[in-house]
């Protein structure tokens, strides 16, 4: 257009309900000074990484890379050794990609 502004369609094929997908919950306690509770619901068996990074994207650690069946899961993450801070706990899945921010407090 004359204006500079374009307009692009964009279509995708969903083949997974949005109400299917995998959901990462909000630790539990937040903000944690030792440890805490990482609970995520899958809808159905699949591969999973459960990482954690710090506020600038470093990578700190995974907490789990496999398989797991359909069901809601507990992660517990031991952080007694990481300084205070922001940390992000991410989720990728084979349908996508989820994240949760956690506070470590001393």
């Amino acid at each position: 257009r004359s204006n500079g502004i374009w307009r692009i369609a964009l279509t995708t094929n969903v083949e997974t309900p949005i109400g299917e997908l995998p959901a990462l919950g909000q630790n539990i306690p937040n903000p944690f000074s030792g440890s805490t509770t990482i609970p995520l619901t899958l809808p159905q068996q699949t591969w999973l990484e459960l990482s954690v990074f710090d506020a600038v994207g470093m990578y700190i650690r995974t907490i789990w890379r496999g398989e797991k069946p359909a069901g809601t899961h507990q992660f517990e993450f031991a952080a007694s050794d990481l300084p205070p801070g922001i940390y992000v706990a991410r989720l990728m899945t084979e349908s996508g990609v989820a994240s949760r921010l956690m506070t470590i407090v001393r």
